[in-house]
């Protein structure tokens, strides 16, 4: 389904913004428009995708900070100085429409220029308002991910998986749970907060632009906040294994375009590591389908779901084959350049 405006909200933002609106684009989430002030991508905030106003306002601070310092453009003010527009009762924002494309992460140059984005982002000290700080862990994320999958295997089933697979699946995860817990993940993930970085929280392909001359760009702040670094980073590489990409080239990749901005400390990087063995992708696609799928639903969460299963089983495999002085030691350069 694609997001249309009505003639009535065109002739809203034309007055809102003093622009004359040329044509209209629709996509599936946002509406693309062309105007005598370029091209721009308008955003409404629908209840389906309800954002607090107190956050939005935020979103809108943070946005003029890193355009200051050059990482993404704005949302463009009203002419009376806003933010945002109302649209139908909905909060709506404008910004440029950036050109470029998706990135594939099973491009090599795309995964670098991806992880210096990001690092790009972390590097800069910013004024974080209040409403931004107020985000879940990493840890809670994981914690999460289980009980969510729990819940919907006991509503509808097991799509593209046996009783045997899901029951050693979850005892994995509960497993793995304790021992980052024991390895003192949580007390790093606490450090990393007090250095007041603001993370993307969001970092799916369509969310990081590759534009002319291989630079990627940041798009989609909408859950960005204080958080961890390994946040972001375990966040990318977790959609970076599906392009079916090897996990060491994944992270050689990831690590030495990241730490060329922005060192990582050595528990940063073996916490990091330690990340792999929790099934985040299997969890993901078991909690977020829908709760009484169709027949044809259930056929591409079975599919979706049995890849995610045999990706992150490879991806174990692969892992194991190294000693963990030998993994320790592929990753401790990164933090040393």
């Amino acid at each position: 389904m694609r997001a249309r405006l009505s003639d009535e909200a065109l002739h809203c933002l034309e007055d809102a913004y003093d622009l004359r609106i040329r044509a209209v684009v629709p996509m599936r989430s946002v509406t693309g428009i062309l105007t005598n002030r370029g091209r721009l991508i308008v955003k409404r905030y629908t209840p389906e995708r309800y954002v607090p106003l107190a956050r939005l306002e935020a979103l809108a601070s943070v946005r003029k900070q890193l355009a200051s310092a050059g990482l993404v453009p704005p949302y463009l003010e009203t002419v009376s100085g806003e933010s945002f527009v109302w649209l139908s009762g909905h909060p709506t924002t404008v910004e440029p429409w950036l050109r470029g494309r998706q990135s594939d992460f099973s491009i090599r140059e795309h995964r670098r220029s991806a992880a210096a984005a990001v690092a790009r982002l972390h590097s800069v000290r910013i004024r974080i308002p209040g409403m931004l700080r107020l985000t879940p862990s990493l840890m809670q994320k994981l914690s999460h991910r289980l009980k969510q999958a729990s819940h919907q295997v006991e509503l509808r089933g097991l799509p593209g998986m046996t009783d045997e697979a899901w029951t050693a699946l979850r005892r994995q995860a509960e497993q793995q749970l304790r021992a980052l817990v024991e390895s003192g993940l949580a007390r790093q993930l606490e450090r990393d907060r007090e250095e007041d970085i603001l993370c993307h929280r969001d970092l799916a392909p369509h969310n990081l632009l590759m534009e002319e001359g291989g630079i990627a760009v940041l798009i989609d702040f909408d859950l960005a906040g204080l958080d961890s670094p390994l946040y972001d980073l375990h966040q990318m590489i977790g959609h970076m294994s599906y392009s079916g990409v090897s996990l060491k080239h994944i992270y050689d990749d990831v690590l030495d375009a990241y730490t060329m901005i922005r060192p990582l400390a050595n528990a940063q990087v073996e916490a990091l590591w330690q990340l792999r063995e929790f099934p985040m992708l299997t969890l993901r696609e078991l909690g977020d389908g829908p709760k009484r799928p169709s027949n044809d639903q259930w056929a591409r969460l079975s599919r979706r779901i049995a890849y995610a299963l045999k990706t992150e089983q490879c991806a174990l495999r692969g892992e194991r084959t190294q000693t963990a002085d030998g993994a320790k030691k592929m990753l401790y350069c990164y933090h040393k350049r």
